[in-house]
């Protein structure tokens, strides 16, 4: 949930370099572990272990874009959510992943709402850089959301906010396609 580049933390807590590392590791390994589950575009080795380090995107290898389009399709196609997203990280392994992941309808559709306001507010995402705090306070408001949500789920909704904010494109890519699908279920 954290990223070396701008320090930021979510209000949690502060962290070292090595547990950015880490944490970065995991969460590259968590995706290579779920297109592999979910049988889309392969992430390979190479790829994750540049993530871990990367300052951007543009320290990272190129991806076959032809291949992550043609997994973007296929996710649509078969109807992949959020639901199965969580499934897939239990499945191979990273269970406490799936669990800090919003598991109820209402839930994701919450965090959805938060996320569609946050990225559309670039007052509101300069806020969070700056002050390395989620604003829940003026999200709850803004996107008459429980604040009590919002704290349940403060990793998570860091998470994509920093994905949406520093060049993770193949990330936001897929997640616009799960996140998209997954309030249906």
């Amino acid at each position: 949930v954290l990223q070396r580049d701008m320090q930021v933390d979510g209000g949690l807590r502060p962290v070292t370099e090595a547990e950015v590392i880490r944490v970065r590791n995991k969460a590259a390994r968590a995706v290579q572990a779920v297109f592999g589950q979910l049988g889309l575009s392969p992430v390979t080795d190479e790829q994750v272990e540049a993530v871990t380090y990367a300052h951007g995107s543009k320290d990272t290898p190129a991806r076959d874009v032809t291949a992550d389009l043609m997994a973007a399709e296929e996710v649509l196609k078969r109807g992949i959510t959020g639901v199965d997203v969580v499934k897939a990280l239990a499945q191979t392994g990273f269970t406490d992943v799936a669990e800090n992941c919003p598991r109820q309808k209402r839930t994701l559709h919450a965090c959805q709402k938060v996320m569609e306001y946050a990225k559309g507010d670039s007052g509101l995402l300069e806020e969070f850089l700056r002050t390395k705090r989620l604003p829940a306070v003026r999200l709850s408001r803004e996107c008459h959301v429980e604040k009590k949500t919002l704290e349940r789920h403060r990793k998570y909704l860091v998470a994509l906010l920093l994905i949406c904010t520093n060049g993770y494109e193949m990330i936001r890519g897929h997640l616009k396609c799960v996140l998209k699908g997954g309030a249906d279920r």
